[in-house]
Order: C-alpha cells, then structure tokens, then sequence
C-alpha cells in the first residue's frame, strides 16, 4: 500500500539521519496527514470496487466512502448472487443476500444496501420494468420495506429493476432518516454498474 510504504520510509528515515528532531517532527506531520486520509487503518481505507454476482460483474464507478466495505454473497433466496455494501464491516460467515445476518443491529449512522440478481426470465416481466436503479432520496424510505427484525428508527427501500436480460432487486435500509446519511448511501447506489 502507497500509505504504509510512505510511514514506513518516514520512520526509516528518522533512525538514520543526525538531525532526528526537525526529520520527527516532519514524520509526524506526514503520519498525521495520512492519518486523516485514513492510512494506516485499513479497515478505514477505501475498498475495492468490484464484486461477481452469478460470474457477472456488478461493480461501483467510484470510490467507496471511507468506511464502506462489500461481500459477495452466493445464490440464495430465490436469487443468483447478491453484491453487498455497507458503511460498517460486513462479516462473511453467515452472510445474507438480503443482510438480515446484520441489518438487526443497525445503528442510527449506519446504512446497507443489496443488490440481489434474479432469475433472467424475471427481466421481461412487469414488476422489473424498470430499467436500472431509479435514485433514491429520503421520501423513498418508509418502515414497512425494512424487513425482519430491525431497529425501530430503521428505514428501507426496495426496487426492482431490469438491466439488459438480467433482473435485479435492490434493498437498502438505514438506521435513521439522516438527510447525510440517505445522500452518502444514494451517491452509492448510483455508482453501481452491471456490465
């Protein structure tokens, strides 16, 4: 990683110059930077922006926010795969397609969101007319689309959709109706591509 690599020059660098107080003093200015960019913390960094749903691609055109992660989740529930994003980690043992291995323990900060692909015959069919993920704004959350157990303040929203033959469901809950937090999981959901 680019981060570790600068820290760990830097930290070479102050055991072997005479003029370690002006050189420490740089280094911890350099460390405080990329601390605040998130370095040396990798559960802080920005993730990979791709995960394989049914050996397809679905991925994100930008980078995640800092704190955002993904899975992949195999064929289940009725589905071919599903592509997980989360702005807290998300665990791989037990994992959900719909997330209710975590959306149970949501807090008021924190945000997921599904895309679950579905059999290809569903893509002609009326209820996945829709062609790609419509964006989603605060209005569009209400308590009845976050399923299963989930905490009282919780907000979801679900939409099905086409893209080319391919049909797909996405599921988004938030753990409060903060105007940041919605907007943060709406730029996510438009960065998704399926290719």
């Amino acid at each position: 990683m680019i981060c570790t690599g600068v820290v760990q020059r830097a930290q070479e660098g102050m055991h072997r110059s005479p003029g370690i107080s002006r050189i420490l003093a740089l280094g911890l200015v350099i460390v405080g930077i990329l601390g605040v960019l998130g370095c040396g913390n990798d559960s802080a960094m920005r993730s990979p922006n791709t995960g394989t749903v049914n050996g397809d691609s679905v991925r994100i055109d930008r980078q995640l926010p800092i704190g955002w992660g993904q899975r992949t989740v195999p064929g289940v529930e009725g589905g071919l795969g599903a592509l997980n994003l989360a702005n807290f980690p998300l665990p791989d043992q037990g994992a959900e397609a719909y997330g209710s291995d975590v959306v149970s323990g949501l807090a008021s900060n924190q945000a997921f969101v599904a895309v679950i692909e579905m059999g290809h015959e569903l893509a002609t069919t009326p209820a996945y007319a829709q062609e790609g993920p419509a964006p989603i704004a605060a209005r569009d959350f209400v308590p009845q689309a976050a399923k299963g157990p989930v905490p009282a303040a919780a907000r979801g929203v679900q939409q099905f959709f086409h893209v080319g033959d391919r049909a797909f469901v996405l599921y988004v809950v938030v753990g409060s109706e903060s105007e940041s937090l919605i907007k943060t999981t709406g730029m996510v959901v438009q960065g998704l591509i399926f290719g």
